[in-house]
């Protein structure tokens, strides 16, 4: 079989993409670990009860079939190597999510290189926390979701609206992330008289109902978790403020980039300036550059926006960035938000500087500040992409086949997996 030279291009993109994600951290594609919740709470129910209990006991207050579905089958192998299974499994998700940008039909990606530059920007801003596990892969699924919001309607066969179908309907079983999408599959309905975007909307609104009765329940139960998303762990317009400036700076000032000895020469040369027209410091260290950071890149949105203001698929995605990262930080634990709440809006956001290029503003300084940020945004995102999982990953921390050892030769041992001090129990 001959590639046609367009596949072959894409192949190659999606091997980069592959390549990259095999990098950032390769022992975890070799040593099983489970994370958090994914071992504490899925696979020990996974394998502590059977799979009809495990589909009709949703946890944290929403149904999640992706982590039913992973964990199950990671309980099919031997135990010393379920957490590869599940690892794998996250893995399958985020390749195709890369995937569905280089090969499905978007038109706000209309070339070669947009396409790759989207591809391999979700795993460059994936925070550490959500990488390679299922607890992440809503977010992930999220963006699938976006992708197939923006599709060209009417141009695909039966068979590919029935997939389209699916997928969505095991994104919106899969956290709520995805049926936040609602508003914008109706409106492009509207808009353009789309049927399958209809259909999409009635499968999303279908999944919305049974997460609503989920959420319902467990509030009623007081579940584990569920009032800790009602409880705000800070004033309310303190959390919006951080969380909004943390979203938008991220794309351009990422861990490793604030190290850098320019970056700590900006942020006092702007305290100082701060200082001497208020007469007090204002910002705490490195607050500032995240600030000016946030103005720019909300003004460069601005500007894009207005200038592609009649462009539907532009205006659904930011709109449609904007309801999930408002929600997300919303219902986080304690209303405190963090990065993962932020991943998918991120992505969206890329999608939209991408697809935007220089035509999208005018005059050479606006052309300028669009290459520059863009720019910008994959330095910062490929400086932190390594160093970012020290964060989540650290070779001294429980090796599970250890771990399982002790638990044959005690039943009533208490597995430690990552990070410390969490654990789980086995039946």
């Amino acid at each position: 079989m001959v590639l046609k030279p367009a596949n072959g291009v894409k192949f190659i993109a999606l091997l980069v993409v592959v390549v990259a994600t095999i990098l950032r951290q390769p022992e975890l594609l070799q040593q099983p670990r489970f994370f958090a919740e994914e071992g504490q709470s899925f696979f020990a129910f996974a394998y502590n009860h059977s799979l009809w209990e495990y589909l009709t006991s949703p946890m944290y207050g929403y149904y999640t079939l992706y982590n039913v579905i992973a964990t199950s089958i990671a309980t099919l192998p031997r135990l010393e190597i379920a957490p590869l299974v599940t690892a794998y499994l996250a893995m399958g998700v985020q390749i195709a999510a890369s995937a569905m940008a280089l090969w499905r039909d978007v038109p706000i990606l209309d070339t070669d290189l947009k396409r790759f530059l989207a591809a391999v920007s979700f795993p460059l801003i994936c925070p550490s926390q959500i990488w390679l596990t299922t607890i992440g892969v809503q977010y992930w699924l999220c963006v699938v979701s976006a992708l197939i919001l923006l599709e060209r309607p009417a141009q695909r066969t039966r068979p590919v609206h029935l997939i389209n179908g699916a997928i969505l309907l095991l994104n919106g079983l899969t956290g709520v992330l995805s049926c936040l999408m609602i508003p914008a599959f109706f409106w492009k309905w509207k808009r353009l008289g789309s049927k399958q975007h209809l259909a999409y909307a009635g499968v999303l609104s279908a999944s919305l109902t049974l997460q609503v009765a989920v959420f319902l329940r467990a509030y009623l139960k007081h579940d584990l978790g569920v009032d800790e998303r009602l409880v705000a762990g800070n004033p309310a317009i303190d959390v919006i403020y951080h969380s909004t400036i943390l979203f938008l700076s991220r794309f351009l000032l990422h861990g490793e980039v604030m190290d850098l000895p320019i970056y700590d020469y900006l942020d006092r040369g702007i305290n100082y300036l701060v200082y001497l027209a208020a007469g007090r410091p204002l910002f705490p260290q490195d607050e500032a550059m995240y600030l000016l950071a946030s103005v720019a890149l909300a003004a460069l949105l601005g500007a894009v926006l207005y200038r592609r203001r009649n462009d539907f698929d532009c205006l659904a995605l930011a709109v449609s960035a904007l309801i999930v990262f408002s929600v997300s930080v919303v219902l986080s634990i304690r209303g405190i938000g963090g990065h993962r709440y932020m991943f998918a809006p991120a992505c969206m956001l890329m999608l939209l500087m991408i697809s935007s290029g220089v035509e999208s503003v005018s005059g050479r300084l606006g052309k300028v500040a669009v290459v520059l940020i863009v720019a910008l945004m994959f330095v910062s995102n490929v400086m932190d992409y390594r160093p970012s999982m020290s964060r989540v990953y650290n070779g001294s921390w429980p090796k599970w086949e250890e771990e399982v050892r002790s638990w044959r030769a005690d039943r009533a041992h208490a597995l430690n997996i990552w990070p410390p001090p969490w654990e789980m129990r086995l039946d």
